[in-house]
Parts: structure tokens; C-alpha cells; sequence
């Protein structure tokens, strides 16, 4: 696994220590990055069960990372921030592949109620990745032997 349960993904500091105080008081390791770019580095070397990260970033934003999220099929659940109810931009997040949603300012009460609902979901999506990649090379290894009979039918 990895060595932190939550990634927290925002360009406004003040917004990623207030998340990371809050989850952390109740007890969840959490790692954050200031850009897309950044949280694309940490999960190239672990991926959390659960990312959350702000929609408008400069530069890169967090609907482009949620689509490279789903792209490298790094399994975790993302949530995405948000500091308005922007309707288009919250159903094209959740059309790229994200979780849910949380809009800023947020009640931390709310955030840790569904946290743990998040983390179980991010969780599970590591499961059935693990199953679909066994799949995939049983697959592959009956292909090879089924094609290697098939040769020497062909040769003998």
C-alpha cells in the first residue's frame, strides 16, 4: 500500500492545511501537492485510496488530472473541490471518472463523514484493478499455451 491514506491536491495552501489538519486530527496519514504535476510525481510512487483535489488549478487543472488519474488507471476514488456550485464543471468531473464532490467552504464534519466512505470506495477500486490485472495475464498465459498447442498440431 501506500504511506499515506489521503492525497490533498490544491494550488491554495491555506485550503491544504486546513484539510490536512482536519484529517490528520482524525487520524488519517495525509500527503498534499500544490499542483497536478506534483500529485501526478507522488502517485507515479504510491497511489493513496483517496485523492482530493481542487478543480481550478493553474497551469494543469484537477479535471485534467482526474483524467489522467483514470488514463494510467492509478485505482483510488478522487474527490473533487470546488468553490462554487459549478454544475457544468462538477457532472464533466464526475463524467471524467471522479467520485463526488465537495464544495468549498466545506463543513469538516460533513468532509469526515464521507471520508471514510471515500477511502473504502478508493479501496475497492484497488481490488477489482488487482482482479482485472490477474485476469488479463491468465489470459494471456492461456493464449500462449492454447496458440503453442495449435503450433505443434500444425507442425506434427
Amino acid at each position: 500500500m501506500t504511506d499515506y491514506d489521503i492525497l490533498v491536491v490544491d494550488d491554495e495552501n491555506d485550503i491544504t492545511e486546513i484539510l490536512s489538519k482536519i484529517l490528520k486530527l482524525a487520524g488519517y496519514k495525509v500527503a498534499t501537492a500544490s499542483s497536478a504535476a506534483e500529485a501526478l510525481s507522488y502517485l507515479e510512487a504510491s497511489v493513496p485510496p483517496l485523492i482530493i483535489c481542487d478543480i481550478s488549478m493553474p497551469e494543469k487543472s484537477g479535471l485534467d488530472l482526474v483524467q489522467d488519474i483514470r488514463f494510467k488507471n492509478f485505482p483510488c476514488a478522487v474527490v473533487m473541490l470546488t468553490a462554487h456550485s459549478e454544475k457544468e464543471r462538477i457532472i464533466e468531473a464526475l463524467r471524467l471518472g471522479a467520485t463526488d464532490y465537495l464544495i468549498k467552504p466545506f463543513d469538516s464534519e460533513k468532509l469526515l463523514e464521507n471520508v471514510a466512505l471515500w477511502i473504502q470506495v478508493g479501496e475497492r477500486v484497488g481490488q477489482l484493478t488487482s482482479v482485472q490485472d490477474n485476469a488479463k495475464k491468465l489470459l494471456r498465459i492461456n493464449y500462449m499455451k492454447l496458440k503453442n498447442n495449435m503450433d505443434r498440431k500444425k507442425s506434427g
